[in-house]
């Protein structure tokens, strides 16, 4: 079994996070009573931080 590279790895962490996040957007907008802004904003930081560890991995390959 071929062995995926950290950088690819963090970048397959983004698009899942990024997918939360929309999910947790639209979960506050549809909701019928308050729900925190977390749903949201909570999984946008996870995926900018691991879009960033992804960066910095793929640079550091070359």
């Amino acid at each position: 079994m071929k062995k995926l590279k950290r950088s690819t790895i963090l970048w397959i962490l983004t698009a899942v996070f990024v997918l939360l996040t929309v999910a947790g957007i639209a979960y506050i907008i549809l909701s019928p009573h308050y729900v925190s802004n977390w749903w949201g904003l909570g999984p946008c930081v996870i995926a900018l931080f691991c879009s960033s560890l992804a960066a910095r991995a793929r640079n550091e390959g070359k």
